[in-house]
């Protein structure tokens, strides 16, 4: 009985899935940045990085996985936190 139930349920949820619409495609198109000026406001961190003076706490990275993946593939997550 637990069979048939099943295939009901999967038979029915495939009927359904075919049924369901696609969102419309929405059109994209690039940004002309002619008209602006950009300011790169990256810098690097280093010993003469300025932090709020009277915090503790300093740039920190820590690791959460850095390896390989059961499938193989390589995968990296860290954690960063700074003043």
């Amino acid at each position: 009985m637990n069979r048939i139930v099943a295939a009901t349920l999967v038979v029915a949820g495939l009927a359904f899935n075919g049924c369901a619409q696609e969102e419309p495609a929405t059109e994209t198109r690039p940004v002309d940045l002619a008209g602006y000026d950009l300011i790169d406001l990256t810098h690097a961190y280093g010993p003469e990085t300025v932090y709020w003076p009277n915090t503790p706490l300093r740039f920190e990275k820590t690791t959460i996985f850095e390896g390989a993946r059961e499938d193989g593939k390589f995968y990296a997550a860290f954690f960063l936190s700074d003043a």
